[in-house]
């Protein structure tokens, strides 16, 4: 994680065209997560996120790298679950192309670290006519994802406004799933 961001850092002392924060809300894994004790699964679940950008030429013309480091605060994973919560870092290395003044399409790789955090505990569910129990353990896991990212970007003057999807495991069909971020951006 270290030789990343110190990467990161690199590359934005080069021939920067701009740098910037953002803050926003991440939509994890829609559809994927259970939210509620009655099944109900996530699709608006905007958690929030702050993140730092840059954006460096790459040829004449409108193509730039915009490589990004966010993270995703910490959040429960069911709405009255104490016993279990999750948080993200992730860094992103887009391509963005200008198809008019002050509009992107930004395409690129990432990877996401996954934290979840666990209290040792239990949580019943209904399970049909019953219900069924399940345990906590006390423990924290770290996983890492990788990702393709594809999104939008609308530039107004030091502010932006996006939206970008991030598709895990998207040769897999089975293990495939979509998260997606809305932000706002300042440049600096």
């Amino acid at each position: 994680m270290k030789n990343l961001i110190l990467i990161i850092l690199l590359l934005l002392s080069q021939n920067l065209y701009s740098a910037g924060i953002s803050v926003g809300g991440f939509s994890p894994f829609v559809g994927v997560y259970q939210k509620d004790e009655q099944g109900g699964s996530n699709t608006l679940d905007l958690k929030p996120y702050i993140s730092a950008y840059g954006k460096i030429p790459l040829l004449k013309g409108n193509l730039f790298f915009r490589p990004e480091l966010g993270h995703v605060f910490s959040y429960k994973l069911l709405s009255d679950n104490k016993n279990q919560s999750q948080s993200f870092t992730f860094v992103l290395f887009n391509l963005s192309y200008g198809i008019f003044k002050g509009f992107y399409i930004n395409s690129g790789v990432g990877t996401f670290w996954q934290k979840i955090k666990s209290v040792n505990g239990a949580k019943s569910f209904s399970n049909g006519n019953s219900t069924a129990t399940y345990y906590y353990p006390g423990l924290t896991v770290t996983s890492t994802s990788s990702t393709f990212n594809l999104g939008l970007e609308q530039e107004f003057k030091n502010l932006s406004l996006s939206f970008m999807t991030y598709w895990f495991a998207p040769l897999n069909s089975e293990k495939r799933s979509v998260s997606y971020t809305l932000n706002l951006g300042y440049s600096l």
